[in-house]
């Protein structure tokens, strides 16, 4: 049963991924761009989870991981985006990827979730898998400036992401996900204030949208809202239920190969000879780890 809710949340995260790079690739092209695009996104999380909550009872551990998540969760968004426009894709992307590691220590040392033998090796695989899939042979080929600012920025993200899925484990592990609806509102409705206040103020200083806003320039923002809100009200209740030692490596090779397959199926891009490699390596980690 936990691994038929991994795969779901695997396939949601590449509907969103495969959703926001269909948008992105003609409408996102400045800071502006991203922000208006993540406050849509966050703002349609926060109203659809509020809609669907049963309860709507706010207590102080409630905000404070809320407003924890949410302020990490956007960070992370902002610093990202801004990561890939000034260094390699590739190694931005698995290095960023690579903050489970965080939560994954965090279960095995603080809440003593079991980590075999077996399951560490799946982890190792599960790294490998995301090395593997990351073209870092066409990154480090091209002529790309890999300076201080993008070095800066991608610990940042890292942080910012590391931190993120920490808060929302604590906040799941000493609730039980209880108010998990609740939980994804508060932290999308503060993420998207943050958002769409920094696009007010690059819109003042003269960095506007490259677009007009219209109903359907807004609506791929809108669809990605609804796809991570189911997804992180699951997450959030997979975290309180599922060991972390077994969900997030799990996840993170799973959601890999299911991006990398719908990246070939919906863009028609080519696999690797490495990232083909990744699939099986991929597929035996989580074989492994769930062992």
């Amino acid at each position: 049963m936990n691994l038929l809710i991994i795969l779901v949340l695997c396939l949601l995260a590449a509907i969103k991924v495969l959703t926001q790079s269909r948008f992105a690739k003609g409408n996102t092209k400045c800071i502006a761009d991203s922000s208006f695009f993540v406050g849509t996104v966050f703002a349609t999380m926060s109203v659809l989870a509020f809609a669907l909550s049963p309860e709507r009872e706010l207590n102080a551990a409630l905000l404070l991981g809320a407003a924890c998540f949410g302020i990490f969760n956007v960070s992370f968004q902002m610093i990202y985006q801004i990561a890939l426009s000034c260094g390699p894709t590739s190694i931005t992307a698995l290095i960023a990827s690579l903050a489970s590691i965080i939560p994954i220590s965090v279960s095995a040392i603080v809440y003593k979730e079991p980590l075999t033998v077996l399951n560490l090796i799946g982890v190792v695989l599960i790294i490998a898998t995301l090395v593997l899939n990351a073209d870092i042979k066409r990154d480090t080929g091209a002529k790309n400036e890999v300076g201080r600012k993008w070095f800066l920025l991608v610990i940042l993200a890292f942080f910012a992401n590391s931190m993120g899925i920490l808060s929302q484990q604590i906040y799941a592990k000493a609730t039980g996900a209880a108010s998990s609806f609740t939980f994804i509102a508060c932290s999308s409705g503060i993420a998207s204030v943050i958002a769409f206040l920094l696009c007010a103020v690059l819109h003042l200083r003269g960095n506007r949208l490259s677009y007009t806003v219209t109903p359907k320039k807004m609506l791929p923002g809108v669809a990605v809202g609804v796809i991570l809100a189911v997804f992180q009200i699951m997450y959030t209740n997979a975290m309180s239920s599922i060991p972390g030692t077994v969900l997030f490596p799990t996840y993170s090779g799973g959601s890999t190969i299911v991006i990398a397959l719908g990246s070939r199926l919906v863009f028609g891009e080519k696999l690797t000879r490495a990232q083909q490699m990744s699939l099986i390596v991929g597929i035996v980690a989580i074989v492994f780890i769930n062992v």
